[in-house]
């Protein structure tokens, strides 16, 4: 039989048709996969991005020389995902500390903590993670799925902050007799009058820390090294004369307060009780023992509820506390309320400082207030400072200005 002209016209364009149909179809799915790869590698690379940036501002974080930014990168990782998944993160393969050089552009692994400035991230959804994107066109070619990687690199830039014990580090000694509610006020002045023991603490000479050394006791008793500490020799009469004769608290000296700043806390070593005792609390304090001051609000400073032995911190301006109005009580008494991410105290209100650290190791920051200018250090107590018996090392950071460079 044969077709007719017409007839073979019409087979042509079915034959036509259909095969426009499949190419149609086979550009959509080629279109969705090609978009599903570039989608799935932008969550990567926002991703690394931030956590980059977030490891970067806890780099120099440390607490028993291990560095934060590990955690940091994770707490944000755990955030985020890609191609409707979690990202799988291993911190000791897929983050490197190291150095920057802007110059070169280039990244030099390092595990010298006093001089890395950068931190890399690299964030895979891949086969070998069991994360790669699965392909719907590309599966018929022999292409079921497809490797996703983004890379960043996050560098600090500390030319704005010069001081203390370099690289924004500022250490701090706080003895255990440091009582915050004297923070600021004029020499003589009384803190718990009438408290149980009938032994109130009094301020004297305000005691500026410069914040480049460690514990001077232990450099003036022989214990350890000098030159490790960074201990300044020309604060030690100082510092003897302060711990004799006050329980105020110290002065952190030599870091900028700038209001709408974070100041992040770490290595905390040391320990402390409110009474002698060879038995000494960590940074976190008694967790089992929630205390507030005696006299509660007083001195202009406000009441605070936390663990009984903890550090403690508070911000100031310029003037002597007013006793006319407080700002509202800080309560820490539980675990969930000490383990924030950020904080941002009022002034002339304590805050729970403890190890700065949240229970996954995360820096915890802490923005200075309006109108403040002065950081006073000390421990928590209800009444009578001047017994108590310990200390703690305290490292306050400032952090550069941190910049996504690759």
């Amino acid at each position: 039989m044969r077709l007719s002209a017409s007839q073979c016209r019409r087979g042509s364009v079915i034959i036509y048709a259909t095969f426009a149909t499949f190419a149609i179809v086979g550009f959509t799915a080629l279109a969705v996969d090609w978009g599903r790869v570039q989608l799935t590698r932008s969550e990567l690379q926002a991703a690394a991005d931030a956590a980059a940036r977030y490891a970067a501002a806890g780099l120099h974080n440390t607490i028993g020389g291990v560095s934060a930014a590990r955690m940091n990168a994770s707490a944000v990782v755990a955030q985020n995902k890609a191609d409707g998944r979690a990202i799988t993160f291993d911190p000791d393969q897929d983050m490197e500390v190291g150095i920057w050089n802007a110059s070169t552009r280039t990244f030099i692994p390092s595990n010298d903590l006093y001089s890395v400035n950068a931190v890399r991230v690299t964030l895979k959804c891949d086969q070998d993670r069991q994360s790669a994107v699965p392909m719907t066109f590309l599966s018929i070619l022999g292409q079921p799925y497809a490797n996703v990687t983004a890379t960043s690199i996050a560098a600090i830039d500390y030319s704005g902050v010069s001081g203390g014990a370099g690289m924004g580090r500022f250490e701090y000694y706080i003895p255990a007799t440091s009582n915050p509610w004297l923070a600021g006020a004029p020499p003589g002045t009384v803190a718990n009058l009438g408290n149980p023991a009938r032994n109130p603490d009094y301020a004297g000479t305000p005691f500026i820390d410069p914040g480049n050394q460690k514990n001077p006791v232990n450099t003036l008793l022989g214990v350890g090294s000098s030159s490790s500490e960074g201990a300044n020799t020309s604060n030690w009469a100082a510092w003897g004369d302060y711990a004799s004769k006050k329980s105020s608290p110290i002065t952190a000296g030599g870091i900028s307060i700038i209001p709408g700043s974070t100041i992040t806390f770490d290595g905390v070593n040391g320990g402390a009780n409110n009474f002698s005792s060879t038995t000494v609390y960590d940074a976190d304090g008694n967790t089992g023992w929630i205390i507030g001051n005696y006299k509660g609000n007083e001195n202009g400073i406000a009441n605070i509820k936390a663990p009984i032995n903890c550090v403690i911190g508070v911000f100031l301006d310029d003037d002597v506390p007013p006793n006319n109005s407080y700002p509202p009580t800080l309560d820490f008494s539980t675990a969930s309320s000490r383990n924030f991410a950020s904080l941002k105290p009022q002034l002339r209100q304590p805050f729970f400082i403890g190890d700065g650290r949240t229970s996954t190791g995360e820096v915890q920051q802490f923005v200075v207030p309006q109108g403040a200018t002065r950081l006073f250090l000390g421990t928590m107590d209800g009444w009578e400072w001047s017994n108590n018996v310990g200390g703690f090392n305290v490292t306050a950071h400032m952090t550069g200005r941190i910049m996504t460079v690759r």
